[in-house]
């Protein structure tokens, strides 16, 4: 708990740098073990210090990997905006994606990406199939995967950026 206190107050201090505080995770152990001098139980605290900080490493390495999940997919957001500044804005001239639920549980829900750039579209695919990795997808196909997330998502925060797709 001690370590936990001690990781929060660096984790605040430093952030958004997971590098860093990553690099800190050492220094506050040897902080922890300063203030719990306690001949007995020194091989105790250094086992649940070393769970510590393997918790706290693998919490920043996660952190990380949204980040730039994240990142990638603003990056790709930014493209397709300025492919298309300056013209007539369409809601066909941005990447969407449409669904048809399936009725049954077992079945999967089927999607088709719609956009005037293939290119935009195709790395739309390979950034949602990474994310869906990142998710530990089951045995399904990993964009679908990621979009019903996605889609529980929006559906979940009551998003505007949903619609009914009716053409």
């Amino acid at each position: 708990m001690l370590f936990d206190i001690f990781a929060k107050h660096g984790w605040y201090t430093i952030r958004p740098d997971a590098h860093r505080f990553s690099a800190l995770l050492p220094d506050i152990g040897a902080d922890v073990r300063d203030v719990v001098q306690c001949a007995p139980l020194e091989a105790s605290v250094a086992e649940v210090l070393d769970q510590k900080t393997a918790e706290w490493r693998e919490r920043t390495e996660e952190i990380t990997l949204w980040r730039r999940i994240r990142e990638r997919f603003a990056a790709l957001a930014d493209e397709e905006e300025a492919a298309y500044r300056g013209r007539v804005f369409a809601m066909d001239s941005c990447l969407s994606a449409r669904v048809e639920c399936s009725s049954e549980r077992s079945k999967s829900n089927r999607w088709t990406l719609k956009g005037p750039s293939e290119r935009i579209r195709a790395r739309f695919e390979t950034e949602a199939a990474h994310a869906a990795t990142a998710l530990n997808v089951p045995d399904t196909d990993p964009i679908t995967f990621w979009l019903d997330r996605l889609l529980a998502h929006l559906i979940a925060k009551k998003s505007g950026c949903l619609g009914t797709g009716y053409d």
